[in-house]
């Protein structure tokens, strides 16, 4: 999958002509330089993927046909294995199936990312049989979340989780209307840019949450992340971002 899009100085992405090509607009603040990380799911490779989970779930059983199958009736992260720093793009495709089976609850197209954990700043994974995939034992760590159609598909929300405990971090921005919630069987494309002071999330090629940070996080990991869920997970890719200008 080539890039699919570039980011205006207003955050818009322009379309391109082709999936490869890169057409940015004179004045964008940054341009995609390029791709550090790629896992297509075309082979059966878990060793860059880490899962916490509160069911039993195998990576090497649900990667095929150039897809991660993530099929589960309680809470599950995957993480990715290397700690990402500096100004980045995480890039997926993802849909979310709703087909009769049991888990096709069309909810919870969530993801955390520039994830730390302050209690265990060397070793991030260290209390990893600990969180097992249950959600409030993600509130002590340091991270950014979206999660996109959440409660049942009525809700996306982005929130900054800040190493406390107790209570549930707060939500920064909120939508609730029906262009921002999900659509069932279809493929969308996620891109979330951590460039500088800007922290946003793109959804299909429109921008749906932007914040400027006093203090970002500038390093730290990326999980997919959902609840109840069936979702088909492909393309991943990490690229850099340099300053246009």
């Amino acid at each position: 999958m080539g890039i699919k899009f570039v980011l205006s100085v207003t955050l818009l992405l322009a379309s391109c002509v082709h999936q490869n090509d890169v057409a940015p607009d004179s004045d964008s603040p940054y341009v995609v330089d390029k791709v550090i990380y790629q896992d297509t799911f075309d082979r059966v490779d878990t060793s860059q993927w880490l899962v916490e989970s509160e069911e039993e779930f195998l990576l090497s059983d649900n990667i095929s046909n150039g897809s991660l199958d993530v099929n589960v009736s309680k809470g599950i992260t995957i993480w990715h294995k290397v700690k990402f720093s500096g100004n980045l793009m995480f890039e997926f495709d993802v849909t979310v199936i709703k087909a009769g089976g049991k888990n096709d609850r069309v909810s919870d197209l969530n993801c955390f990312w520039m994830a730390t954990d302050p209690q265990f700043p060397d070793n991030f994974f260290a209390q990893s049989s600990w969180r097992k995939g249950i959600f409030w034992n993600y509130y002590p760590l340091n991270l950014y979340y979206v999660g996109y159609g959440g409660h049942d598909n009525t809700k996306t929300r982005f929130r900054k989780y800040n190493g406390l405990s107790n209570p549930l971090p707060p939500v920064l921005q909120e939508h609730s209307d029906t262009s921002h919630l999900i659509i069932p069987n279809k493929k969308n494309t996620v891109a979330i840019i951590s460039f500088d002071s800007t922290v946003a999330y793109y959804f299909n090629k429109k921008k749906i949450f932007e914040i400027k940070e006093k203090r970002p996080y500038r390093e730290g990991y990326f999980g997919f992340r959902t609840l109840n869920n069936h979702m088909r997970i492909e393309n991943f890719i990490v690229y850099t971002l340099r300053s246009s200008h």
